[in-house]
């Protein structure tokens, strides 16, 4: 009988050993997390978001991008960071990039590309959080990424585009929009002053907005060219704030730009040009990144001269079909202007426009359509212009 019980006591012993070993054995896990734990952990959006800007911001050129101003959620130190460009820009694989967190550079051990984003992973202590003991200042957080080419289309881009996450703080999205600019240009302008003949030709700023570029200093990566004859005038910046002419680099044939900070669109550029003899002159506009690197053609136009240089001004444009044109139409009134297209088209233009009729001269008389009458109330106008007009000369009221 003594045995058994002694047998039964055993048996209880081993099975509240292994009971107090898988006890011990979580203990132990719990343990081991806990003392892993990284105070990197992502927990809060950045406490300041950044803000992407580069040197230029022009369509197509590649540039260093820098992301600034932006503070951890908290006194953490980082030991990564991926920053995520929205599609249109071009990354390089391996990217140069540098990090700076309260004014101090971190140590990046690796950056490397994928699709969008930029992985950074960063060696020692990265401190993001505000500036001991009580400052929070802005901007003394940064990290740049070289090389990268921006969209070659002009445009607003969306804050949420751009972002940055660190090992510390979760994705937070740029704190403004990004503006890439481009140049547009007009029809060349033929003028006379002095017995002189000029052609002017017109870039304008494109981008819808104000672009957050930081300007170029001193470098004038703007360059005007003429491919023969010389500049009438020394090329002139109108409105906005584009740039400044580096007037003691400009020669008969070319001349050199600094770009504002801050690139307003529908800001201009003009280049008069003139020639002595007849020929054609190709005005060119051309920007190079800051820190030196392939120049990207924002543009070109010639400009015809012919007998004793006389500016020859370009063929009008055709209009398009289904738009007035030749003329602005006034707010209220009547206003003379042409107009291309079928009948329908002149009744949905004329919708558009809010014009109440349009009239027409034919054979001494005046016939009006008007906008949005049943057929049968224009019958008399179809009958006359049943095909419609190709750039006729009309009356409209508004």
């Amino acid at each position: 009988m003594m045995q058994l019980l002694m047998e039964y006591w055993h048996a209880i012993c081993r099975r509240m050993a292994r009971v107090c070993a898988t006890v011990i054995a979580s203990f132990a896990l719990a343990v081991c997390l806990l003392l892993s734990y990284s105070p990197d952990a992502a927990s809060a959006a950045l406490g300041v978001p950044p803000v992407f800007t580069a040197p230029i911001q022009v369509a197509g050129l590649t540039e260093t991008w820098t992301i600034s101003g932006w503070q951890g959620s908290g006194s953490n130190h980082i030991s990564s960071a991926t920053v995520t460009f929205p599609a249109g820009f071009v990354i390089p694989a391996t990217p140069t990039v540098t990090v700076t967190a309260n004014a101090l550079v971190c140590t990046v051990a690796r950056a490397t590309r994928t699709n969008q984003s930029v992985a950074i992973e960063i060696v020692g202590g990265c401190d993001t959080g505000p500036a001991a003991p009580y400052t929070n200042p802005v901007g003394r957080q940064l990290i740049t990424i070289a090389g990268v080419t921006n969209p070659v289309a002009a445009g607003t881009m969306a804050a949420t585009g751009f972002t940055l996450r660190t090992s510390a703080d979760t994705e937070t999205s740029a704190s403004a929009r990004v503006v890439i600019w481009g140049v547009a240009i007009t029809p060349t302008v033929c003028n006379a002053s002095g017995g002189l003949s000029r052609g002017e030709v017109t870039f304008v700023a494109t981008g819808d907005g104000t672009a957050a570029n930081t300007g170029s200093a001193t470098s004038a990566p703007l360059l005007i060219t003429v491919s023969s004859g010389w500049f009438r005038l020394t090329p002139q910046f109108v409105g906005g704030a584009l740039g400044v002419i580096d007037n003691a680099a400009t020669t008969t044939t070319s001349a050199q730009a600094v770009v504002s900070a801050g690139v307003v669109t529908g800001s201009s550029l003009v280049v008069s040009v003139g020639r002595s003899s007849p020929g054609v002159v190709t005005a060119t506009l051309q920007v190079s990144p800051m820190t030196g690197g392939t120049p990207v053609v924002l543009g070109s136009s010639e400009v015809t001269f012919t007998g004793e240089g006389v500016c020859v001004p370009p063929p009008a444009p055709a209009p398009v079909a289904g738009t007035f044109s030749g003329g602005t139409i006034a707010p209220a009134g009547i206003s003379l202007v042409t107009f291309t297209g079928t009948l329908a088209q002149l009744s949905t233009a004329g919708t558009t426009s809010k014009v109440v009729s349009v009239t027409a001269v034919t054979g001494g008389r005046l016939l009006t359509f008007v906008v949005g009458a049943p057929d049968f109330a224009n019958a008399d106008f179809a009958a006359v212009f049943p095909s419609g007009f190709s750039g006729a000369l009309v009356i409209v009221k508004v």
